[in-house]
Order: structure tokens, then sequence, then C-alpha cells
């Protein structure tokens, strides 16, 4: 038999019904929604682990994370968000550990700052916005599958997936819908991309 200290169900995924809950998530647990969600502030702890959507829906008018490692899939974001932050995203600020996005659709405008200012870390300028991350950090594998941006993204940098990435990048099978406003680099799928990256399957942007 088991340790009588051991915790029956310990680990497994746990549910996530409103903001509060969603506030709540800690690091390295594994989490899902079981319903649509309003969400006003960014989960501004640094989260790595799973967030399953479960097809629901976010409305929002913050990014969800300021930064994210780990898998999220499954949902929808809603709303019209609004940042100051040097690099913004619907979903997330800042991918900063290996991670995989798949499933995640954006309707949510997207609205930054028009002028970028060099900044002392590895990122380079400000100014990076995008329909679901702003930017990663570099040497990290991320994939993003089947992901969709319907929304404005407005910013100095802008790209309906990702604003701008630093790392080693499989984007399959993603779609831009969305009216992307830039100062100066602007795409569909990915604003600019600065490492290793690779398309898979069909892409619209």
């Amino acid at each position: 038999p088991p340790p009588s200290s051991a915790k029956e169900g310990a680990g497994a995924p746990k549910p996530v019904a409103d903001a509060a809950a969603f506030a709540a998530m800690e690091t390295g647990g594994s989490y899902y929604l079981t319903a649509n969600i309003t969400v006003s502030e960014t989960h501004s702890a640094a989260f790595s682990g799973t967030f399953d959507g479960k097809g629901f829906k976010i409305t929002t008018s913050v990014p969800l994370f300021d930064t994210f490692e780990g898998t999220a899939k499954d949902f929808t974001i809603e709303g019209s968000v609004t940042s100051n932050a040097d690099r913004a995203g619907a979903f997330c600020n800042t991918v900063v550990g290996d991670t995989t996005l798949s499933g995640i659709i954006n309707k949510a405008s997207v609205t930054g700052s028009m002028s970028a200012t060099a900044k002392s870390d590895d990122l380079g300028v400000s100014g990076v916005y995008g329909g679901i991350i702003g930017t990663t950090l570099k040497s990290i594998n991320v994939t993003i599958e089947s992901c969709e941006n319907y929304g404005k993204i407005s910013g100095y940098d802008a790209g309906g997936i990702a604003g701008k990435t630093h790392c080693k990048l499989t984007v399959k099978n993603c779609k831009n819908f969305g009216d992307i406003d830039s100062f100066d680099v602007g795409a569909g799928i990915i604003g600019w991309t600065w490492d290793e990256y690779t398309i898979v399957g069909r892409v619209y942007g």
C-alpha cells in the first residue's frame, strides 16, 4: 500500500472555473478550464506547466500570462488588450522555456507602442507585439501548431501569431486573418525571427 503521507490524486490536473482560480494557478501545475471566464489581471507569476482550455473562451483586457513555459492548448481569447509593456501578446508576453502552443484562437486586438527603445536584456528593443505571444527567450524550442489570429495587432514590431522570436521555432498549420499595423517590421505570422525556424503544413498570413 502507498505511504500514509501520500495524497490521492496528487499531481492530477486541477479545474479552473473563474478568474480567481486562474490567478491562483501555481507554477509546475496542470490546469484545465471548466467554463468561459473573464480575466482582468495578468497572471504575473512565472508560470511553467500545462494549461488546457478544453474549447472554452477567455475574455480579457490584459495579456493572460507575463511569462510562460510548457504546454497550452485549445481555447479562444476575446477582448481588447492594450499594453505599455516592452513586449506583449494576448496569451503571453514572453515564452521563457521549451513550449508547445496548439489550438489557440486569438480574436482580441493587441495594441502597443509604435516606438521602441534599446533594452539592456538579451532581447534587444522594446515595442514587440503579437496576437498570441510577444516574444521568446533565446536557446529554447517552441512549437506553435494550429493557432489562428483574427485580432488587429498594432505596434513597433508586430505579428499575427508572434511579434518577434529568438528561439528554434516550428510553426505548423497556423493562420492570420487580422490586420497588422507596424512602424518597423510586421507580418501575418511572425513579425521578425532571429533564429532557426521551420514551417510545416499550410500557413496563411
